[in-house]
């Protein structure tokens, strides 16, 4: 607590607002925004990359979150003060840090395909190593704003970081090394199946008897987490070989294009997102209403992966008619 102690006696009103806005870059939202502009616009083997290790980082960390139940700052030592504008989003148990292990897991992706002999981004020189210094940076302030925030403790951010720098690495060595992409990709999607099922199982399996509410309510966070990412796997084992064989979308094309990909499909998948969670309640209403979260994310990974890309040829050829109308 020592040093969380440290960053509460530094804060003041312009270090709280940056640091509110650089611990965004580890929500799930930010995830999306990424992960999009790279399997749309820029690499979609660099895409699946990316998902591959904010996936099964995501259950690592959610799986040790109830394994061990390990309590916010705040909570272990009531003296302690947080910044109260992040409370509301640092839900759920403190250990490890969800946040970091997003940050270093996508900046880690980009400054691993931007390295090495097989670059999935390519750069060259000084604007490679500049990247590159930017991710990293990136990266260590977002671990830095949740010990500054005051909603984890240096060891939740330290093992998130190990974690997600472990999978960066270990992906990074299997999708660079792999003789068949296709088989890489669909032993990977198995994989997804078969940890979101047993996270799923184990978030069921926990003893609720004796415990108090706080204990309860993180224990359904994570059993709806785990119906997140296994609606999620689904998405991607559905839309996967849909999208090789029949949509084979094309990232390349002019800036004015991305950029007409890249808006209206992130706020099309946000849309969906936010906007289909009551009327799924509502259908699925007196059942497990983990099905109707399910259904959910296959909905927006498959929505993301193969509905909004038939669009892009599209998108191209009504760009350039009006281009070259004028």
């Amino acid at each position: 607590m020592k040093l969380l102690y440290l960053f509460e006696s530094i804060r003041s009103p312009i270090l709280d607002k940056f640091f509110l806005a650089v611990t965004e870059l580890g929500d799930e939202t930010f995830f999306i925004a990424a992960a999009l502009i790279i399997f749309w616009c820029v690499s979609k083997k660099t895409g699946y990359y990316m998902m591959s290790v904010c996936f099964f980082g995501t259950i690592i960390n959610q799986a040790l979150k109830l394994m061990f139940r390990v309590p916010r700052p705040w909570i272990v030592d009531p003296d302690f003060t947080i910044v109260e504008e992040a409370r509301e989003r640092a839900a759920g148990y403190s250990f490890p840090s969800g946040h970091t292990q997003n940050a270093v897991g996508i900046f880690g992706c980009i400054a691993a395909e931007m390295s090495g002999k097989k670059r999935g981004i390519i750069l060259s020189g000084v604007k490679r190593r500049i990247a590159i210094a930017i991710c990293i940076l990136l990266a260590f302030f977002t671990c830095m704003s949740r010990l500054y925030l005051g909603v984890h403790t240096p060891l939740d951010v330290a093992v998130s970081a190990f974690l997600a720098a472990v999978l960066v690495l270990g992906f990074k060595l299997i999708f660079d090394n792999v003789n068949n992409e296709d088989t890489a990709i669909y032993t990977i999607i198995a994989l997804m199946l078969v940890f979101a099922s047993g996270y799923l199982a184990y978030a069921y399996s926990l003893p609720i008897s004796s415990i108090g509410a706080e204990d309860m309510y993180n224990i359904e966070e994570g059993q709806k987490n785990a119906f997140y990412m296994l609606g999620g796997a689904a998405g991607i084992a559905v839309a996967y070989p849909i999208e090789k064989k029949f949509v084979k979308f094309n990232t390349a094309a002019s800036p004015a294009v991305q950029v007409l990909k890249t808006i209206p499909g992130f706020l099309l998948v946000i849309f969906i997102k936010s906007k289909l969670k009551a009327p799924l309640a509502f259908v699925f209403e007196g059942y497990n209403i983990g099905i109707a979260h399910a259904l959910r994310y296959f909905v927006i990974v498959f929505f993301a992966v193969c509905i909004w890309p038939m669009s892009f040829r599209y998108i191209e050829r009504i760009y350039y008619k009006i281009i070259k109308s004028r």
